[in-house]
């Protein structure tokens, strides 16, 4: 048994000897500016090369001998080590996020758009005569290419009004863009160019598959006047958070964002429309708006999930069109006594219906104007913010039960509307 024990023994001594040996050459290539260098601890003297012509046989490119004319290995060893280190440190700057940056950066375009707006004035010399200034109003978003035809992803509001559209690739080129539909009630928008060669194109991810704390990168064209380079600039965050739903106003429009993505990657004036992308580099959201005291780049991001704007690609192909939902009613939240008093309903909870549009679901449901809506779906209507937002998530087809007054009467009835699509001239 003792036999054993010895043969472990000598094999822990051996492991820890050579060990340490190697601990100390490795101390020494790494830590040539100490005192204690790779020569002093041999005790040999190392000359330093700088003209090796003279050397048989000699370290040619630079390096140090030994006194009696040979190479020193430690010196060798440091180099290498050295070329190593340098080597691994290059491919670490090159992380994910360079990676996922350089495949969607040339696909991110800048939108520069003219609105021909009409401001009126008043005569000084009379006060009762008005006349209009037309002049151009500018802006300018993001987009990002999805396809070889110039299919371009971009939001509502940064095109939805445009009058003249100009794309710029990252590459400098330019085309006229076309708007092939908008859907101004989730602030997604598809634009088309005409190009004469190939586009570069990203590759779109599944905005379902997102992890909280995951890396994402922001894309887009800040300050697009001031910047001339067409390179989209980028900024980097993670993901804080998925599904929260919103409803805003812009530009007139209410919008509702359902189960959007939060991050805290900063979106600047311009950056609207980028694409928002994974560390893969996929598309995984089309950024859109932020939460700001300061109404600046200060605040909370959030953007489309890609799997909404995939719906309403789909639906481009199948139908030509974004198929838009549709009910008809106008509504306005009643909170007022006397809009209560003035339809002769006696109970003031509910959503005041200020007209039914013609030929519209609402109007084959039996519902008219002057009604007070006070349930849907079996939901209690307290604010008009509800209500739009029961409507906003309706998709063609669905069946709405409302509980309603009519006009100037205390019979609630009930009524069901078959939410049909929005159709513009």
């Amino acid at each position: 048994m003792k036999k054993p024990f010895l043969a472990w023994g000598i094999s822990i001594v051996t492991g820890l000897a050579v060990g340490g040996l190697g601990g100390f050459l490795v101390l020494q290539a790494f830590g040539g500016g100490s005192e204690m260098n790779t020569a002093s601890a041999l005790e040999r003297s190392v000359i330093p090369v700088t003209d090796t012509s003279w050397a048989d046989g000699g370290l040619r490119d630079g390096g140090s001998l030994l006194a009696d004319g040979e190479i020193d290995p430690m010196v060798i060893f440091q180099e290498e080590a050295r070329r190593v280190i340098n080597q691994a440190l290059g491919e670490g700057r090159r992380t994910a996020i360079v990676n996922a940056a350089e495949r969607v950066r040339s696909s991110v375009v800048t939108v520069f758009v003219i609105e021909q707006v009409s401001r009126s004035s008043r005569n000084i010399l009379s006060p009762f005569s008005m006349y209009y200034d037309p002049g151009p109003r500018r802006g300018l978003g993001s987009g990002v290419i999805i396809s070889q035809e110039g299919y371009i992803l971009t939001n509502d509001h940064v095109v939805g009004n445009a009058d003249e559209i100009t794309v710029r690739l990252a590459d400098g080129r330019e085309f006229e863009g076309v708007v092939v539909d908008t859907d101004p009630r989730h602030d997604m928008a598809v634009l088309k160019i005409d190009p004469q060669d190939e586009l570069p194109i990203a590759e779109l991810g599944d905005s379902d598959d997102i992890l909280i704390g995951e890396w994402v990168i922001a894309l887009g064209s800040p300050y697009g006047f001031e910047l001339e380079d067409p390179q989209p600039s980028i900024s980097v965050g993670v993901v804080s958070a998925s599904g929260r739903s919103f409803i805003t106003r812009s530009n007139g429009e209410l919008r509702y964002f359902p189960s959007t993505i939060q991050t805290e990657a900063s979106i600047n004036p311009g950056n609207s429309g980028g694409p928002l992308v994974n560390a893969l580099g996929e598309v995984i959201g089309i950024n859109s708006f932020i939460l700001s005291q300061s109404g600046g780049s200060v605040g909370i991001a959030f953007a489309i999930p890609i799997n909404q704007v995939k719906q309403a690609l789909e639906q481009i192909r199948t139908y030509g069109r974004i198929r838009k939902a549709w009910t008809g009613l106008v509504t306005v939240q009643n909170s007022n006594y006397l809009i209560a008093r003035n339809s002769g309903i006696r109970r003031e909870n509910g959503i005041f219906v200020m007209e039914v549009e013609p030929e519209s679901p609402a109007l084959e449901a039996g519902i008219k104007g002057g009604a007070l809506i006070v349930q849907v779906n079996g939901a209690e209507m307290r604010s008009n913010r509800e209500f739009e937002t029961l409507l906003l998530k309706a998709e063609i087809g669905d069946v709405i039960d409302i509980e309603y007054y009519p006009y100037r009467s205390n019979r609630r009835r009930t009524a069901s509307i078959t939410v049909g699509e929005e159709i513009q001239d």
